[in-house]
């Protein structure tokens, strides 16, 4: 059957079937040489010459050279997907674009050559067929980097951030380590291969011939791969597509983008080591173990403050979460967002337990009572409510700010209640009789955050006017404005130990304050975008930081 259609005699198919040994996969493909270049007869195939066609090898390249671009584009794809891969996939990874039907078109005609087989799942190569794709598309990828005239480099994903992890470990393994095996030999060092592929990073930022986004992404990971110290790395301005930047080898060590410059560069397709949205909220555990931090995609992820190991990542709000909070007291973590629900969790499996429901807008700040059994919060709708855990029921509203509702804080006592807002006042309220008692006046513009000092007698405040203020809470006095940021204040915490308070701010600075003097101790610089949150660790000798960097720093 493999042999139909072709013209010869019984001693010329005999001798055509010894040359490749009998092999099925190699005699269709010879078979198809021989109908495209010697119009289907055995002898003028045979007469031509054997030797160049002889081995499986031979007749893969012989065959591969008369592809056209699109068909090899195909090809190389196939070996890099290593398994069944349908061709809606395939059609979404291959640039430039292509139509369905282009695409159906040399399908068909792979098949048609048995360069490639399928079934219902999808499209593949013959393993001995892959291995061959595989070997061409080092070789070419090679010669693109010794020569710096990239091509297949720009078009093809050498690994992909979203393959199933065995898949990613096989191009790891069969694609790029080989790519920078052989490189490194031709190139005389690693330092020489390191210094070749930064001249393509430069390159790609400085001709802007990377319009498919491969190129950017590929040099990232064979620069990790090669266990590069990328601190200080420039790759702004870059298209990165199908980048993991969460490891590299050996696959469980981290991956150290310390300073690594991506000013204006776009990413698509990548796996980042945390989530890749603006950092709105940051808390540490009570027992210091674990650090949440929320953002502005509705993730929530909680890690294990000791080896910063991602441990759970909550997901059930659908947009904005504006703040998290842990109980003092229960494995539990509280958050709050932008469609205008409360959120309980189970923060020792991560799962999903509760939702609280009531408020008619964003829910902009949570916080718990000390003895765990009281969660209040505060909303966009002027209202600042207190829900019972226990029965998951609101069980008062306090009515009194005429604006949004920013921050709420229990008093360590937890009798006191306070709360602060855009119409520019802190009020305390007695939760016994849910009156206010108290309204602290002297912020020129919106309080963004509140926070008691451990023993009560303090209530530290930042606001849009840029300053902190710190207050006598049984006077209602001023104690003093602490002056320094250049820009709002958006959030502050006392630590928990010592007389400090620690504020953020969207100058991008974190300050450290001594709230005896009011001195500003330091000031810690290390976000590129406006801070959204700041945290004290328990012990009091971390402090953690979220901003719109898309960056948690401890």
């Amino acid at each position: 059957m493999t042999l139909k259609g072709l013209s010869g005699s019984e001693d010329e198919t005999r001798q055509l079937v010894e040359c490749y040994g009998g092999n099925p996969l190699a005699l269709k493909i010879a078979a198809t040489s021989i109908r495209d270049l010697h119009k289907s007869n055995i002898a003028s195939f045979l007469t031509a010459g054997t030797t160049i066609f002889q081995g499986i090898g031979n007749l893969l390249e012989q065959q591969f050279q008369r592809l056209s671009t699109l068909e090899q584009q195909v090809m190389y794809w196939l070996a890099i997907h290593r398994e069944k891969v349908s061709p809606d996939k395939l059609q979404a990874v291959l640039t430039p674009a292509l139509s369905k039907p282009q695409l159906m078109s040399s399908l068909e005609s792979l098949r048609w050559r048995s360069l490639i087989e399928c079934n219902t799942v999808g499209f593949t190569q013959q393993p001995v067929v892959m291995e061959y794709v595989t070997d061409s598309l080092i070789e070419q990828v090679c010669q693109e980097i010794v020569t710096e005239s990239p091509k297949y480099l720009l078009t093809h994903a050498l690994m992909q951030a979203q393959a199933k992890d065995y898949i990613r470990d096989s191009q790891i393994h069969l694609i790029a380590r080989p790519i920078l095996n052989q490189l490194e030999i031709t190139l005389g060092s690693v330092h020489q291969l390191e210094h070749k592929l930064g001249r393509l990073i430069r390159r790609l930022q400085n001709e802007a011939i990377d319009t498919v986004g491969y190129g950017g992404g590929n040099l990232l990971h064979l620069l990790a791969q090669l266990e590069t110290d990328l601190t200080g790395y420039d790759f702004s301005h870059l298209k990165v597509r199908e980048c993991d930047l969460r490891w590299r080898s050996p696959p469980q060590a981290s991956l150290n983008l310390h300073r690594v410059n991506f000013t204006q560069t776009t990413f698509r397709d990548c796996v980042f080591a945390a989530t890749f949205g603006g950092i709105t909220s940051v808390a540490f555990s009570a027992d210091g173990c674990r650090l949440a931090t929320s953002d502005t995609n509705g993730e929530i992820n909680i890690w294990d403050v000791s080896n910063s190991k991602q441990l759970f990542s909550c997901k059930e709000h659908n947009s904005w979460v504006w703040n998290i909070a842990f109980s003092p007291v229960n494995p539990i973590l509280a958050s709050c967002g932008q469609d205008h629900t409360i959120k309980l969790w189970d923060t020792t499996t991560g799962e999903y337990l509760h939702t609280l429901q009531g408020h008619t807008s964003i829910v902009t700040s949570i916080a718990f009572s000390p003895d765990g059994k009281f969660l209040a919060s505060t909303s966009y709708d002027h209202t600042v409510k207190v829900w019972h855990l226990a029965t998951g029921k609101c069980s008062q509203t306090l009515l009194g700010h005429h604006a949004c509702v920013w921050s709420v804080a229990f008093h360590p006592a937890g009798q006191i209640l306070a709360t602060a807002g855009e119409d520019n006042t802190i009020k305390l309220w007695d939760r016994e009789t849910e009156c206010c008692v108290q309204i602290l006046e002297g912020h020129q513009q919106w309080v963004k955050a509140i926070a008691f000092s451990p023993d009560g007698q303090i209530l530290a405040s930042g606001s849009f006017d840029q300053t902190v203020k710190l207050w006598d809470i049984h006077t209602g006095m001023c104690l003093m404005t602490l002056p320094g940021h250049a820009g709002v204040v958006t959030s502050v915490a006392f630590s928990p130990k010592e007389n400090l308070l620690v504020s953020g701010s969207y100058d991008q600075t974190v300050k450290i304050w001594d709230i005896n003097t009011g001195k500003c101790l330091d000031t810690l610089e290390k976000h590129t975008n406006r801070i959204w949150s700041v945290a004290f660790h328990p012990q009091g000798h971390l402090i953690a930081s979220g901003g719109d960097d898309h960056a948690a720093k401890v």
